[in-house]
């Protein structure tokens, strides 16, 4: 890994309580706080595809593993 992927980047981050009401949150996050199996990409533009958008509204049980 080289030294870049040790610095800090934008992360939209879906969480849920034990009342399984769901959060979302913009926040800093390092490659150390990634889950297990995660990769990173360098990225220049983006967009949310259709299953994430609907994991943000929380209207379908699209999440499977939180945090997502």
């Amino acid at each position: 890994m080289d030294e870049r992927a040790t610095d800090k980047f934008k992360a939209l981050l879906v969480t849920r309580d034990e009342a399984k009401k769901q959060s979302i949150d913009i926040l800093e996050m390092s490659p150390d706080e990634l889950m297990e199996g995660d990769v990173t990409v360098r990225v220049t533009h983006s967009t949310v595809n259709y299953k994430d958008g609907l994991a943000v509204t929380g209207k379908l049980p699209v999440v499977r593993r939180w945090p997502m």
